[in-house]
Order: structure tokens, then C-alpha cells, then sequence
């Protein structure tokens, strides 16, 4: 499976945000309904939601390329080609809870499910093995999407995320994660600096509390 079809949804959403403003009128009218600790620093903050969201809709298909090309021929191959898959079918043949929802908008929870999809296998593995399958932190980008999809509608894609989570742990997410260290692991961590899939990358400064994370998009 490669990632040309997600990134033509992607393309697509963008030209329709364009010619629309969709998200952008959405995101202006959902700012004063975020959480306290989503801190925005602009004179046009639902301009800055906006571009926050394109950078996390269009991490998506670099992080499953990344995780592609780290596990070809390896005993993760099998998990992460369903990751994969499972993901494309996300983009374009969304679940019916998405529908109705197009453009930007729709590809923003079309990504949502793929990120969180990804970190709940970091989470598993990372109890398993105290190794993350993918050396990135979700946490801060998507509690942001969350809050910009808005309750109670984020949390049923949740309740989605887990059940296929569930799915795929039976391929042996726990027992297929690099070992700690490992050359394989190193250099998954390099491709994924080189390709700026960290949450620095979409929101350079934040900081974790014990409650929620408090998070300054610049």
C-alpha cells in the first residue's frame, strides 16, 4: 500500500478549504470554546487553527510512509501493513460517522482516527515493552484536534479508534515494537526528525501537566 490516494484526499480538502473557507469560518466560531490550556497567540487565532490543522492533516501520510519503509521485510510488517490499510480505508471510504462532513473538515477527522489509531499502539506497545512502535508524541496535537472536532462527536471516533485497536492488537502489536536502542530503532527516530513528525513540529511550544496538557500554538 502506498500513501498517493490519502495524499489526493488531502490535496483535494485543501482546494475545497480555498475555494470555501469552511474550517477556517468553523475554527473563528469554535475559539472561545476550547480549553483554557489551548493558549493562541495571534491577532487571527482561527487563522492559526487553520494552519495548525492543515500541518496535522498532511503529517498523515508521511508518518504511515515512515512506518512503511521502517518495517518492510521485518516481523512488524504484518501489523503496520494493516495499520496502513486500514488508515487509506479511514480517507476513502470513510465510517459513516463522518459523514456529511467534507472538505478540510472531513479530512480532519479522517487524520484524527489515523493519529490516535497510532498513538494507542504507541500506548499498548509502550506497556508491553516500554518501546513506542513510533517514536513520536501524539498527546498534545490530537487533544487539540479533539477539542477543535468538538464533544460528543470526538469522542464516538474514539470509541471507533478503540475498537479497531483491539482489531489489530491481534496481529501482536505488544510482542512486533524494536527493541530499545536498536539500530532499527535509531534510525526510525532519525526519519522521523528528518521529516518532522514530532508534535514540535505542529505546535513548537507546549508543555505537559498532570491534568491536561497546556499548549501554545505559534
Amino acid at each position: 500500500m502506498d500513501t498517493v490516494k490519502i495524499r489526493s484526499e488531502i490535496h483535494q480538502a485543501q482546494c475545497h478549504e480555498d475555494a470555501t473557507h469552511e474550517l477556517a469560518v468553523l475554527l473563528y466560531r469554535r475559539i472561545h470554546h476550547l480549553h483554557s490550556a489551548i493558549n493562541l497567540h495571534s491577532a487571527q487565532p482561527h487563522h492559526q487553527l487553520l494552519l495548525f490543522v492543515l500541518r496535522y492533516v498532511s503529517r498523515t501520510p508521511d508518518l504511515l510512509d515512515t512506518l512503511l519503509e521502517a518495517t518492510r521485510n521485518s516481523p512488524r510488517e504484518e501489523l503496520c501493513d494493516a495499520l496502513a490499510e486500514t488508515c487509506l480505508e479511514f480517507f476513502v471510504s470513510p465510517p459513516a460517522l463522518l459523514s456529511g462532513r467534507h472538505g478540510l473538515n472531513g479530512a480532519m477527522g479522517k487524520a484524527y482516527l489515523c493519529h490516535r489509531l497510532v498513538e494507542e499502539l504507541n500506548d499498548c506497545c509502550r506497556l508491553s515493552t516500554d518501546n513506542p512502535l513510533l517514536p513520536v508524541d501524539f498527546t498534545c496535537s490530537n487533544l487539540i484536534v479533539h477539542q477543535l472536532i468538538g464533544e460528543p462527536f470526538a469522542n464516538l471516533l474514539d470509541e471507533l479508534v478503540l475498537h479497531t485497536t483491539s482489531r489489530l492488537r491481534e496481529l501482536g502489536a505488544m510482542s512486533l515494537c524494536p527493541e530499545r536502542n536498536s539500530p532499527q530503532s535509531r534510525r526510525l527516530e532519525a526519519v522521523c526528525r528528518s521529516r518532522r513528525l514530532s508534535d514540535e513540529a505542529l505546535s513548537p511550544s507546549f508543555r505537559i501537566t498532570s491534568v491536561y496538557p497546556a499548549c501554545t500554538i505559534h
